[in-house]
C-alpha cells in the first residue's frame, strides 16, 4: 500500500471533485504573518532597496515583480532566511531583466506554439493553486527557443493567475 488512492471521484467537467476548480478559494490573509517572517519581509525589502534600487527604478515591470507577495514567496522558499533570500531574489531580477519573460504576455510572441494547445493554465486546485496543464502528444514542431518561449509564457501567465500570498 502506497497510500494513492486507487480512484478519485469525478466532479463536474471530468474533473477530480474535491482536488481542481475553476474558482479560488479563501486563504488565509497575507498581512497576519506569523513573527518570523513579519520581521524578515521588511529586512529582505530594505536589503533589495540598498543592491537593486536602481535596477527597479528603471523597470516598472521588474519593480512590480518585487511586491511584498513576490519578496514572501523566497523568503518562505528559504525558510525565512533573509540573506538566501535575496540572493535567490536578485538572480530571478538578473534573468527577468535580460530576458524579458513579460514581452511573452503578447500572444503574437507564442502563436505558434500556443495553438497546438500543449501547455496552457487552466482552473484553480483546492487551495486556490492554477493549475498548469502540459499536454506533450500535442506539442507542435518549433525551436528549443520557441518552445522556451511558450513554457515561460504559461508559467507568467500562471504566476499572474496565483492569488497574492
Amino acid at each position: 500500500q502506497d497510500g494513492y488512492p486507487r480512484s478519485i471521484s469525478t466532479g463536474p467537467g471530468g474533473l477530480p471533485s474535491g482536488i481542481y476548480s475553476d474558482t479560488r478559494v479563501d486563504v488565509p490573509d497575507p498581512r497576519n504573518l506569523p513573527a518570523d517572517e513579519a520581521a524578515g519581509l521588511p529586512r529582505l525589502r530594505a536589503m533589495l532597496a540598498e543592491s537593486s534600487g536602481r535596477l527597479l527604478a528603471g523597470d516598472p515591470l521588474l519593480a512590480e515583480f518585487a511586491s511584498d507577495d513576490c519578496l514572501l514567496r523566497y523568503l518562505r522558499a528559504k525558510k525565512r532566511d533573509v540573506g538566501a533570500a535575496h540572493t535567490m531574489l536578485l538572480a530571478s531580477l538578473k534573468w527577468r531583466a535580460q530576458h524579458e519573460p513579460q514581452r511573452l504576455l503578447d500572444p503574437a510572441a507564442v502563436a505558434s506554439q500556443m495553438g497546438a494547445g500543449s501547455n496552457y493554465v487552466h482552473g484553480f486546485d483546492g487551495f486556490g493553486h492554477p493549475v498548469v496543464y502540459v499536454r506533450a502528444a500535442r506539442e507542435s514542431p518549433g525551436t528549443f527557443e520557441e518552445k522556451l518561449d511558450l513554457l515561460v509564457c504559461v508559467t507568467e501567465e500562471a504566476c499572474r493567475a496565483a492569488k497574492a500570498g
